[in-house]
């Protein structure tokens, strides 16, 4: 989760005369100038090169709130350190590298091209280089005049060619105060207001923000209470901790190696001991945070604070928190308390795949270790980053680590769609993002229909299958990829890379994550070559509450829906065998991943009524 503070120093002091209709503006450097000027002057904001801020932030309804402090170095030094309840996070920026540092004292560099890009449009704001409608980087267009806090503004846009990121910015057209900011980014909308103008130093900022974040509705209110200007401050300030969090151990010197694991509808499974209680946990790079299912969480007696919502495959998902006492892997590798999250999981796993899941291991504990998997094996190994030297033969790939916690990997598809995608370890499956996959008329491409699942629920899509993939110059064939049926708030929503690498294609290789060096190995597996069953019915199942087991979606135009199967059809028989006897729900979808051709006969129950159907297998993607 990116917790994201505005502290404008642009908002005004002096109020004009509101200009009449035939003299209104329409030269957005002439409003951004009028802007400046209203407030002292751009000599006067460049005179206050370092200021100390200091108030709170509520985010609305979830119960989080705390004290923010920040420190600023003009033209981009800051370090802000927020503190929510479980939640304290610190995020800076040197000059030289931005960084975060989590909730549980876990360093991230910002290294990758957004945040660099960030960075340096950051400096260049600083400097008022925007100013110049000839700088080459930035663009200023005037959008006519609309509403913001019930008074007339005019409305600019401004671009950058250094990000993706665009700001609308909405200025009093009696005052120039600038009331609010939509800020467009990869992720979604965020909308900002501000109020409550006071004079610091002879510039005016608002001491009162509310931040929409439209994507996930989340509304956070920011009161200032302090600003100094002119003060001292030590440059060291907005470096980086020398030392990283230093909270786990190894049972034998710097590694835990081959650990098993399960490979269960393509995700991992490995058992974790809290409190002397063995559960199934799934390792998962893609979570930002490590999560505790919330049931687990009531068992183990834990206090649990707070609630906002998050962003999950494809939807949104509510996020508590948690700290969790310490764990433990297979008696080889040990980690202390941590603050986590606390997820509703336990029906999303067992409604899919009939296993009960205890949490989730996501960055926070992966960005600790190197982590090796042996997927044809079923084997996890962890080293200490600090003393891992790698001694294979496989390709070492750089792959910076972005600002999401995600490894950024470049992919080559069908031989010429060249492009980055999103390491994770938590998706089952390989997938477009919607802005690629609109922007590229992969959308309307033939496919099978699907309903996807993520953290966040459900949604349509449907499969493709892609003839080549290309990663660390190794080439993978007949991959299935994923492409969104429409607009999406969550994950799959990023336009900044195009996608998202999940275990169908990882598990053809054996792979090391190190984000220490920000790099990945990728070495052939045991079963590089091996070609992987699919399914060859167009039909999915899941377990109901009383644990039958039920279609959950038809895809047209496929065998089951020749065959007559409806969503919600309760399976009890197959080939005169009861369901209950085909050892659940993992099971069945091997049964429909077999050869084609191959046929069952299926008793349902639909309704009051029950019924006969055959279903005769067929490839899908020939």
């Amino acid at each position: 989760m990116r917790i994201a503070i505005a502290l404008s120093v642009l908002a005004l002091v002096v109020a004009a005369a509101a200009p009449s209709a035939q003299s209104a503006l329409t030269d957005p450097y002439d409003i951004l100038n009028k802007h400046y000027a209203a407030i002292g002057g751009i000599d006067k904001i460049k005179a206050q090169t370092t200021s100390y801020t200091e108030g709170r932030i509520d985010i609305v309804g979830s119960g989080l709130a705390g004290p923010f402090r920040q420190w600023s170095m003009r033209p981009e030094m800051q370090r802000m350190e927020v503190e929510l309840g479980p939640l304290a996070i610190t995020q800076g920026n040197n000059g030289e590298v931005a960084w975060t540092v989590d909730q549980n004292g876990k360093l991230q560099l910002h290294k990758d091209d957004l945040s660099i890009g960030q960075k340096k449009a950051d400096s260049l704001m600083a400097e008022f280089v925007h100013l110049d409608p000839n700088n080459g980087i930035f663009t200023l267009r005037y959008d006519g005049i609309d509403t913001a806090a019930g008074k007339d503004c005019y409305v600019l846009t401004m671009f950058n060619n250094l990000t993706p990121d665009t700001s609308r910015q909405y200025f009093d057209t009696a005052t120039f105060y600038q009331l609010k900011t939509i800020s467009i980014a990869t992720d979604g909308q965020t909308h900002t207001t501000m109020s409550d103008f006071r004079d610091v130093g002879g510039v005016t900022v608002p001491f009162a923000q509310r931040q929409v974040s439209m994507a996930v509705g989340m509304v956070q209110e920011i009161v200032i209470e302090k600003v100094e200007v002119g003060v001292t401050i030590d440059a060291a300030r907005f470096d980086p901790p020398a030392e990283d969090a230093s909270d786990l151990t190894f049972a034998e010197g710097g590694k835990a190696e081959n650990i098993p694991f399960k490979f269960t509808e393509n995700h991992i499974y490995i058992p974790v001991v809290v409190n002397g209680k063995e559960r199934i946990w799934v390792l998962d790079s893609g979570a930002e945070m490590t999560c505790i299912e919330k049931k687990f969480a009531e068992e183990l007696g834990l206090e649990i604070k707070g609630e906002i919502t998050g962003r999950g495959a494809g939807n949104t998902v509510d996020i508590s928190f948690t700290t969790v006492p310490p764990l433990s892997i297979g008696d080889k590798i040990f980690l202390q308390e941590q603050s986590v999250a606390v997820i509703d999981l336990y029906w999303f796993f067992m409604e899919h795949i009939g296993i009960e899941v205890a949490g989730i291991l996501g960055y926070d504990f992966l960005s600790r270790v190197v982590t090796k998997v042996d997927y044809a094996n079923e084997l996890l190994s962890f080293y200490d980053p600090k003393t891992f030297t790698y001694s294979g033969s496989g390709v070492v790939l750089d792959a910076p680590v972005t600002q999401g916690h995600s490894f950024e990997v470049p992919l080559v598809v069908d031989g010429t769609m060249k492009g980055n995608y999103f390491l994770d370890l938590g998706a089952g499956g390989m997938s477009f993002h919607y802005p690629y996959a609109k922007a590229n008329g992969l959308m309307e491409r033939g496919g099978v229909e699907a309903l996807g699942y993520g953290a966040g629920g459900s949604f349509k899509e449907k499969t493709l299958k892609i003839k080549t993939v290309e990663v660390a110059g190794m080439t993978v064939k007949d991959v299935l990829f994923r492409v969104p049926a429409g607009e999406l708030q969550g994950s799959f929503a990023e336009a900044t890379v195009d996608g998202n690498m999940g275990n169908t294609l990882f598990r053809h290789f054996v792979l090391y994550l190190d984000y220490l060096r920000g790099q990945l190995i990728w070495e052939k597996g045991g079963d590089f070559d091996r070609v992987f069953p699919e399914d060859k019915s167009g039909m999915q199942v899941r377990y109901d509450r009383d644990l039958a087991m039920r279609v959950s979606f038809v895809a047209p135009g496929t065998p089951s829906a020749a065959a007559g199967f409806e969503i919600d059809d309760m399976i009890l028989k197959v080939n005169g065998k009861d369901a209950k006897t085909l050892d659940g729900i993992l099971a069945l979808r091997e049964l429909l991943r077999a050869d084609a051709g191959t046929n069952y006969d299926f008793e349902i129950k639909r309704g009051d009524a029950t019924k006969k159907l055959r279903l005769v297998l067929q490839d899908l993607y020939n």
